[in-house]
């Protein structure tokens, strides 16, 4: 099992690792509504097996609601992975496939996560070489700092330190008339990448 993962440390990158939403979004506003108290709640039953699994039922809700709120399965899969409930969280991952529903790299992340979990090392490879793909895709179109970070993470789960590192020095560059944006990327890079545990294979 991975030492430190990221999905479990509330990482910085992604804002936070449950996703609140606005209800200014195209999904059912009570969905949504549903969404934002099960995150909210999260953080006071984090430790609380009994009481995260009650979020998860608000969670249940907000999907049935609106079966295609996407943000709602991420979280989902999220609080179970925590609960050290992979398999239950597949089933979760198998839905969102079912449904065709949209996907970026924190789903594969997620995915090759699970896999790693279960102990399936070829599958989680998979998904981490997708969410690799998608990450610098994702970069290449946006070049913003949080993308740069969770780029420099998938290389990190697909390689090493070292090459997370080396992508950084490649293109921090970019953000020289930046401080701010140069100096979160050196936090991220001083203070959060070593923190990692990369996966080996």
């Amino acid at each position: 099992m991975l030492k430190k993962s990221y999905l479990n440390i509330a990482i910085i990158v992604f804002g936070s690792a449950a996703y609140a939403q606005s209800s200014a979004i195209k999904f059912n506003p009570k969905a949504i509504a549903l969404n934002n108290k099960a995150v909210n709640l999260s953080t006071t039953y984090w430790n609380d097996q009994k009481g995260l699994t009650a979020v998860i039922g608000i969670l249940d809700s907000a999907l049935i609601i609106d079966p295609h709120y996407t943000i709602a399965y991420s979280n989902k899969i999220y609080f179970l992975g925590h609960l050290k409930k992979y398999e239950e969280a597949l089933a979760v991952v198998k839905k969102e496939e079912q449904l065709k529903l949209p996907v970026n790299y924190k789903f594969y992340i997620a995915k090759g996560e699970i896999y790693y979990n279960l102990k399936d090392k070829v599958k989680a490879k998979e998904n981490y070489q997708i969410a690799l793909h998608l990450a610098k895709k994702s970069y290449k179109k946006i070049p913003s700092a949080v993308n740069l970070e969770n780029y420099a993470y998938a290389k990190l789960l697909t390689s090493n330190l070292n090459a997370a590192n080396t992508l950084i020095d490649k293109e921090i560059y970019h953000y020289k008339d930046s401080l701010s944006a140069k100096k979160e990327i050196n936090r991220f890079r001083k203070d959060i990448l070593p923190t990692l545990t990369t996966v080996h294979y």
